[in-house]
């Protein structure tokens, strides 16, 4: 058997063999990425409940719905309401403020829905006193 000769040329160097700085990283799924930013978002949503409960037990808390449940007219209804969630809300910060972001977001949301936005303004039946100057001037 004939043996082969190898010359210096034939041997490289080992450090030229590997991947420069990041270059040989393998690919990255882009559904691997989407699937952790869902499961983030699933994590902050399951965050969020648990911490909306804790906020809902807080006996204040839970005072301002009960008076929002037995107001007497519908504007008192809203008034209770709009103070129900801007405490839960800013006990919810409180208690956790990574989820400062989103109780903005769904505190905004919630006072959003209690606003009239169909009501036609009414017109007075006599027109509004007009201010009378002061006698000393």
């Amino acid at each position: 058997m004939p043996t082969l000769q190898e010359s210096d040329q034939d041997f490289v160097e080992p450090n030229d063999l590997m991947p420069a700085d990041g270059a040989g990283s393998p690919p990255i799924d882009p559904r691997t990425l989407a699937a952790s930013g869902e499961e983030q978002e699933r994590k902050l949503n399951i965050r969020y409940k648990e911490i909306r409960l804790k906020a809902e037990k807080d006996p204040s808390v839970a005072t301002l719905l009960d008076k929002a449940k037995t107001a007497s007219t519908f504007e008192g209804e809203r008034a209770a309401y709009r103070e129900y969630y801007r405490t839960l809300f800013r006990k919810m910060k409180k208690l956790d403020n990574l989820l400062a972001k989103k109780c903005d977001l769904m505190e905004k949301t919630y006072l959003s829905r209690l606003a009239q936005t169909r009501i036609e303004p009414t017109i007075p039946l006599e027109p509004p006193p007009t201010p009378k100057p002061l006698a000393n001037q």
